[in-house]
């Protein structure tokens, strides 16, 4: 099973196998790929105004840890990824320069270039027997947490809510508000916070697998109504507890 990365760096090279009509016409005409045989699309199509330290510690972090978990990568290890600082795992220490490589970890607080504002985790089964949980976290992973969303099921509506201005209503502004307390000292706070969002995750642990097999003999049954039911309810009285998790860690912090 082959295992890479991206995050967020152009590294298709020339071993890609379908490409556009105009891939290399394109780049050829503007100049960006004049040599002869197949074309290398980073060497083409990188943008070389924007420096290479942005991404490429990023990407060589991801297959490190790739690598070091080669045989046991599970949902909690890629989520664990996405939270990852570097040597002090989901904690951002202070310091440091956006003219550092080390500054853009994958866990993304790297201002004034781009923060990390939510994060998904989808394990593709091979056979789709049970409810296909979806795994998302808002703001910063590093502070928040990780829950099961089902397409099967009605979304609850704190999870559509979100304009550009704070909304108490929406989940992406409370764990955004959780998020920016916890900038007040981030080795302080994420240790506290990675702790407190365990008791919220074991009970998801304990009650998924009694959901899901419940909604899937429902399924099966030819009631997909009731599969639908039981999925929304679990996704709404679940997130609701984090919402209201997350607004109660973020006053504790103020």
């Amino acid at each position: 099973m082959r295992r890479d990365a991206i995050s967020n760096h152009l590294s298709l090279g020339s071993d890609w196998e379908i490409g556009s009509r105009d891939l290399e016409s394109f780049a050829r005409a503007l100049g960006w790929w004049g040599q002869p045989g197949r074309i290398d699309v980073a060497a083409a199509y990188r943008n070389l105004g924007v420096p290479g330290r942005i991404s490429e510690g990023r990407l060589r972090r991801s297959r490190e840890l790739l690598g070091a978990h080669a045989g046991r990568i599970d949902l909690a290890a890629m989520q664990s990824f996405l939270r990852d600082h570097g040597a002090s795992g989901p904690v951002r220490m202070p310091g440091g320069s956006p003219e550092d490589e080390a500054y853009f970890t994958l866990c993304m607080h790297s201002e004034p270039i781009g923060t990390t504002t939510a994060s998904l985790v989808v394990p593709l089964a091979a056979e789709r027997r049970n409810p296909w949980a979806v795994w998302i976290s808002f703001a910063t992973p590093c502070t928040g947490v990780f829950l099961p969303v089902y397409m099967d099921g009605v979304l609850p509506p704190e999870l559509a809510r979100g304009g550009p201005e704070p909304d108490a209503d929406s989940a992406w502004w409370s764990f955004k508000v959780l998020q920016d307390a916890a900038a007040a000292d981030f080795p302080l706070h994420t240790p506290k916070l990675r702790e407190a969002w365990k008791g919220l995750e074991a009970r998801v642990a304990t009650e998924r697998p009694q959901v899901e097999a419940a909604a899937a003999r429902a399924r099966r049954a030819g009631d997909g109504t009731e599969a639908s039911r039981l999925l929304t309810e679990f996704m709404g009285r679940t997130w609701r507890a984090a919402i209201a998790q997350a607004r109660d860690l973020a006053s504790q912090i103020v």
